[in-house]
């Protein structure tokens, strides 16, 4: 989001903070809606909080979004284009094959165990390999070890 307001040309502060806030509570209200109807779960409900749409997000989260673009688009995008250019051209191809890799793996398991934390709280319980393979690991002592604060 903040690279395409960088592309776009968009150099007022405030329009950066408006455009980005904009577009993060549109795309928090599109995943909740997503992970709602597709997945059978819902990670977060603000139907409780002041200035709420629909439950799904805030306005002041929607000018977190904002504040948090600006950021990106004023000191990190400008840090992350000068590391860039001191990679050697031969290395960008492979680079953006290893992260597109990384992202990839992380789909592969993230999705399927938000599907499986939606069957559960459903009551549906899933015997085959990979949800034994999930509720090993975010159930058991995995979790206690590495996260010794986190309920389980």
């Amino acid at each position: 989001m903040a690279i395409v307001i960088a592309r776009r040309r968009i150099d007022r502060g405030w329009k950066v903070v408006l455009v980005g806030g904009l577009a993060g509570g549109m795309l928090e209200f599109a995943m909740s809606l997503i992970q709602q109807y597709l997945l059978g779960s819902r990670s977060w409900n603000y139907a409780n909080e002041p200035l709420n749409i629909g439950g799904r997000t805030t306005v002041p989260f929607m000018l977190f979004w904002g504040l948090l673009c600006y950021l990106i688009v004023r000191f990190i995008l400008p840090l992350v284009l000068w590391l860039v250019h001191l990679i050697d051209d031969t290395w960008h191809t492979r680079l953006a094959t290893i992260l597109l890799a990384w992202i990839l793996i992380d789909a592969v398991v993230t999705l399927p165990a938000i599907f499986l934390y939606g069957q559960r709280a459903n009551g549906v319980v899933s015997d085959n390999w990979f949800a034994q393979h999930i509720g090993r690991l975010f159930d058991g002592d995995f979790m206690r070890l590495h996260f010794p604060n986190m309920r389980v």
